[in-house]
């Protein structure tokens, strides 16, 4: 059967939105070369069952917390201070107290509307399609990779949590990515993730640490742009990620190493210029270990058949347990309820991360530096930053010379930093490797357009 005219035309007309594209049409994989060729390591038997047991008591009891909960990774910075949680592009929230604008979230007293702390994982995410190459709406993308999650920074704050990271074998594994002359392990962080079915885990690296910069200064994907632009790389400090796996479903035969049919969530990594990323299955209690602050890595789509709500961005969501029953619930605090899981629903996984160093006294030193304002004990000034990207954007002509912060759009800078120096690889499969599905959200007079064709 012929299409019918109104198909016809949406393709023309997506075809004239899409070729002005070709002339920035980058290769798929475009990773800078100190960003590939380090080492990754899977454990079958990663955490012990009895540990593994009492990881999930307390996965239920931070669910069960009525204060607590898990939050969506939007609201990472809910569990730390950022001295700059912006670098100027911050606007005051409409008068519905929302953030219009589709890369911009309420900051934490919600007086702000100012770029999501990980906004080059999420726009990475809306304008490609991620690793699958997903053709999808702003909507539903958007809520696609809003896992939620809680982030911690105080390691003794659980027992069991001490008992895994003490372990010989989980401290000799976690060893094995850090430099040889840096085998001192500093371990400052672990985070348990939740997926929904339907959710993923954009591309991206971990939280970058350098010298003088940290989450706990600048927003992260400002430390990311730095990594991936090596300006600063004598001050970059290396550090282990250990993902264990906590649900208790397993991964189906049939998706077995092959990404484009896996269903499950598995992690994938790029450590090489190849496009195909390489895929490991996530069984329980099993566990990949990576340096992720310069390694390129994501999640396939967990379950991407299933029926995802809308996870609006302005509204805080939140996953919580029910008391003594298995029922879990994503909900906002305008709407209430929007769907009902159990445990057994839920890609679940626990992210342990440690800094490597040399010895005890290059923990202290790094330590000292961690907290306080620009410019004091080593910290490196946010407009230093800046001012370093500015003068290269203008020696790559992408700003016009005579630029200085004072007098550029601050928003507009941001997004130039994030365009010209995070390269994370575009998906393999599609051969437009934009998600035009999304554009309306982006380009609204492109609505009628694009209802056409997606």
């Amino acid at each position: 059967m012929k299409a019918t005219f109104p198909t016809w035309l949406g393709v023309a007309l997506l075809a004239l939105c899409v070729f002005p594209l070709l002339r920035y049409w980058p290769a798929r994989n475009n990773i800078p070369e100190h960003l590939l060729n380090h080492p990754v390591f899977v454990k079958e038997n990663l955490i012990p069952p009895s540990i593994g047991e009492e990881l999930i008591d307390l996965i239920k009891a931070i669910g069960e917390d009525q204060y607590k909960g898990f939050p969506t990774n939007a609201a990472d910075t809910l569990f730390y201070k950022t001295e700059h949680d912006h670098v100027g592009e911050a606007v005051p929230l409409t008068s519905t107290g929302r953030c219009d604008h589709p890369y911009l979230i309420p900051n934490n007293d919600r007086t702000l509307c100012t770029l999501a702390g990980r906004i080059d994982i999420g726009r990475h995410l809306i304008l490609t399609g991620g690793a699958r190459g997903l053709r999808e709406p702003y909507e539903k993308i958007i809520s696609r990779v809003q896992s939620f999650g809680v982030y911690h920074f105080d390691l003794s704050s659980y027992d069991v949590v001490n008992k895994l990271f003490e372990n010989p074998s989980f401290v000799d594994v976690a060893k094995k990515v850090c430099p040889a002359d840096k085998q001192f392990l500093d371990p400052f962080q672990f985070n348990f993730i939740i997926q929904v079915p339907g959710q993923t885990v954009s591309t991206h690296v971990d939280g970058v640490y350098f010298w003088g910069a940290s989450r706990f200064q600048f927003p992260q994907w400002l430390l990311a742009a730095m990594k991936f632009s090596g300006f600063w790389e004598d001050l970059f400090i290396h550090q282990v990620q250990v993902v264990g796996y906590l649900h208790r479903w397993k991964p189906k035969d049939s998706g077995a190493n092959n990404f484009e049919n896996d269903d499950d969530g598995s992690f994938v990594y790029w450590d090489t210029s190849a496009v195909e990323p390489k895929v490991v299955r996530p069984f329980p209690l099993s566990g990949s270990v990576v340096d992720g602050s310069k390694t390129a890595h994501a999640a396939s789509v967990y379950r991407m058949s299933a029926d995802i709500p809308y996870i609006d961005k302005s509204k805080r969501h939140w996953l919580r347990k029910a008391k003594r029953e298995d029922r879990w619930t994503l909900s906002n605090q305008v709407d209430g309820i929007l769907r009902n899981y159990t445990y057994n629903d839920l890609r679940i996984s626990m992210v342990y991360r440690g800094r490597c160093f040399k010895d005890q006294a290059e923990v202290d030193r790094f330590r000292s530096q961690l907290h306080g304002k620009d410019g004091e004990d080593g910290r490196i000034p946010l407009d230093d930053v800046l001012n370093t990207f500015l003068k290269d954007l203008i020696k790559k002509g992408q700003i016009p010379k005579g630029s200085s912060l004072a007098s550029l759009d601050r928003l507009n800078l941001a997004l130039k930093i994030i365009d010209t120096y995070i390269k994370y690889p575009l998906p393999a499969g599609p051969l437009v490797p934009w998600n035009y599905c999304a554009l309306p959200r982006i380009m609204p007079w492109l609505g009628g357009v694009m209802s056409m064709v997606c």
